[in-house]
């Protein structure tokens, strides 16, 4: 007998372990998004990123962050890294202002993202800093175990 994908659940604990990684994830990218907007900025134009900007970044990546990762896994419709990348418009709107040039790219790289003509956007989270890393690999393990306690048969 076939048993019903969403009728296995798993335990509590790890539905608790899961949002707390969730949390020291959220946590992990506060504390790093400032410095890894202003070296960022500092690698193309050789100066200290605005506060502003650093401030505006952290303002459309981490309530959003803490949301998703607050959120049911189910109810999960994109990933901690496409939040992060959040900002990248900003980066880039603030570099152009700034008088940047647009630095040379891979043709995959210009295609996939076209739009980060300064080659900012974190392929990783190990771009933002080692306990981003750190924590996004836990939180990924905690929800893929997760995800499939729920989908065992």
């Amino acid at each position: 007998m076939m048993v019903p994908m969403n009728s296995i659940r798993p335990t509590t604990a790890d539905d608790e372990a899961f949002a707390q990684y969730g949390v020291a994830l959220a946590d992990a990218v506060e504390a790093e998004l400032g410095s890894w907007v202003s070296s960022s900025f500092a690698r193309i134009l050789h100066r200290e990123a605005p506060t502003s900007l650093i401030n505006e970044c952290r303002a459309v990546v981490v309530d959003p962050l803490r949301q998703l990762v607050a959120a049911d896994l189910d109810d999960q419709r994109t990933t901690p890294l496409t939040i992060v990348r959040r900002a990248i418009p900003l980066l880039t709107a603030a570099l152009r202002e700034a008088g940047a040039a647009p630095v040379p790219r891979d043709a995959m790289l210009e295609r996939v993202e076209p739009d980060d003509v300064f080659g900012v956007s974190p392929a990783s989270f190990a771009e933002i800093g080692p306990a981003v890393a750190e924590a996004g690999l836990i939180w990924g393990a905690a929800k893929a175990h997760v995800h499939l306690q729920r989908r065992r048969t």
